[in-house]
């Protein structure tokens, strides 16, 4: 995800694409981005599919991490 693409990305077949989507491991799809990314995502996998998510705190945690690197300044690719 770091390098600007998805594993599947390129995969036309919708099984194909959920059977990667469930066998990937979340520590390999966060490689290269702070740990913030990977919590959350491990985070959303624990959440039953009913629950509504804290969307606050997960807009709220990169934001964090943001600051901390000092990007606050910068905008970022899907900011515009």
């Amino acid at each position: 995800m770091c390098g600007g693409e998805l594993p599947w990305e390129d995969e036309e077949d919708t099984n194909n694409i959920l059977q990667q989507r469930q066998e990937i491991d979340t520590k390999e799809l966060c490689k290269g981005l702070p740990p913030v990314f990977e919590h959350i995502l491990q985070h959303a996998e624990m959440m039953a599919y009913t629950q509504q998510p804290e969307y606050k705190i997960w807009k709220q945690k990169p934001l964090h991490c943001r600051s901390k690197l000092g990007l606050l300044g910068d905008s970022l690719r899907w900011e515009g």
